[in-house]
């Protein structure tokens, strides 16, 4: 059964309170998932995660069962209340799972030489044309950094 978010048919919005908890029981969102994990790993409970980033524990709460998105200032005020290295691993997976949990990825090119602004452009707008091999090519140049892999037309 597929349900989406949406008004309509097929939605939970029709559905009463308690069978929309139902639904949702146990579906954490990727950031959810994330945060707790690393929370847990940290020896720190929800409430004193919710003191040092300033949020009620109620609102994290919402936010780590995936109710709610994470707000946009939220990843980098986990990382220092875990303590964690900003910009390490830890930080880039809790960035990506925020992304994921959107739906969308937002990418400053303002400073972007302009081939770097053309690819990114292109990339967003063939980006559902792709096939399963192109974007296996397209994930291997990008995770070896090798930008001498790419060769001018």
């Amino acid at each position: 059964m597929v349900v989406s978010q949406e008004k309509g048919p097929g939605s939970l919005s029709g559905l009463n309170p308690d069978c929309r908890y139902l639904l949702n029981k146990g579906r954490l969102g990727f950031y959810g998932k994330e945060v707790r994990k690393l929370r847990i790993d940290k020896d720190m409970r929800l409430y004193e995660m919710a003191e040092a980033v300033g949020l009620s524990a109620a609102f994290l709460s919402t936010i780590e069962k995936g109710d709610r998105v994470a707000p946009k200032n939220l990843v980098e005020k986990v990382v220092g209340a875990l303590g964690l290295e900003v910009g390490g691993k830890e930080h880039r997976s809790l960035d990506e799972a925020v992304m994921l949990d959107r739906g969308y990825v937002t990418v400053d090119i303002s400073k972007a030489s302009t081939q770097a602004q053309d690819v990114a452009v292109k990339f967003a707008r063939s980006l559902g044309s792709l096939n399963d091999a192109q974007l296996t090519a397209v994930l291997a140049i990008v995770n070896k950094g090798a930008p001498s892999q790419l060769r001018a037309c």
